[in-house]
């Protein structure tokens, strides 16, 4: 789960305006690409999950509630999932992020990417970031020489 501050524009705002902001600004649907990234440069990719199936959970965090957008005036909640399950992405997040955290880290949303659709895209991008295989890399000029 991922919490946050509400948006400028619905804070002290009713929770019925708030459901609706939310609902009308489309940010982060179900199934919605989102990219956690920590300060030293870790970025773990996660989609947004509907927290109805979790309603039957009695707790979250140590709280009765189920996440919500808009149910607190002040924080926002979420329910994520990961894009791609990793042992080393499950080792970083139980060594690094927790509750008391003070380290400043952003939650990165790619507005109308759904993670189905965009998967192989992103898988791609990861094998290519690897192994440094850049397509057309012949036609294309380094920055560095194009001055």
């Amino acid at each position: 789960m991922a919490e946050f501050d509400q948006p400028t524009q619905t804070k002290n705002k009713s929770s019925k305006y708030r459901e609706e902001w939310w609902r009308a600004s489309k940010l982060l649907q179900v199934d919605s690409l989102v990219a956690f990234v920590s300060l030293n440069g870790t970025i773990i990719f996660f989609t947004a999950c509907d927290p109805s199936p979790a309603r039957k959970a009695s707790n979250f965090n140590g709280r009765d509630e189920i996440p919500s957008l808009f149910r607190d005036s002040k924080r926002a909640s979420l329910l994520l999932g990961f894009a791609e399950y990793h042992h080393d992405i499950i080792t970083w997040i139980g060594t690094y992020i927790h509750a008391k955290s003070t380290a400043r880290q952003s939650l990165v949303e790619f507005p109308g990417v759904l993670l189905p659709s965009f998967q192989p895209t992103l898988q791609a991008l990861q094998k290519m970031s690897k192994t440094l295989d850049l397509p057309f890399a012949d036609i294309i000029v380094p920055d560095s020489c194009a001055r």
